[in-house]
C-alpha cells in the first residue's frame, strides 16, 4: 500500500490506535501538571519536608517522557491529516506544562526554600 493511500485511507485499527495515542498523552501531561503541581504545593506549605531534590527528579524524568510523546503526536499529525487538528490540540496541551513547570521553578528558587 503506497503512502499516499494509506493517509488518504484511516483504516479502523489506525484510528483506534491514533485514539489511544491521544487519551495517553492527555493523560500523561495532565498526571505531570497534577502531580508537580501537588509537589509544588507541599514544598509551599511544607518546606521541611525538602521534597525538591525529588521535584527535580519528576521534572527530569516527565520532561523526557512528555518530549517524546508530543514529537509522536506532532509526527501522526503530520502523517494522519485528518487527525492533525485533534493531535494539534493534544499537542499544545503537552506544551502547556513547560511553563507552568518554570514558573514553579522561578517561584522555588525566589523564595530559596530548599
Amino acid at each position: 500500500m503506497s503512502h499516499v493511500k494509506l493517509i488518504g485511507t484511516m483504516g479502523n485499527k489506525t484510528a483506534n490506535l491514533l485514539e489511544q495515542l491521544e487519551f495517553s498523552a492527555k493523560l500523561i501531561g495532565g498526571g505531570s501538571f497534577v502531580i508537580g503541581t501537588l509537589l509544588f504545593v507541599i514544598e509551599l506549605i511544607q518546606p521541611n519536608y525538602k521534597l525538591v531534590g525529588f521535584g527535580f527528579s519528576f521534572v527530569g524524568y516527565t520532561f523526557l517522557v512528555n518530549v517524546l510523546l508530543f514529537v509522536i503526536v506532532i509526527s501522526c499529525s503530520a502523517l494522519f491529516r485528518t487527525k492533525q487538528k485533534s493531535l494539534l490540540k493534544t499537542a499544545g496541551l503537552l506544551l502547556l506544562n513547560i511553563p507552568v513547570t518554570i514558573i514553579y521553578l522561578m517561584t522555588l528558587l525566589s523564595l530559596n526554600s530548599f
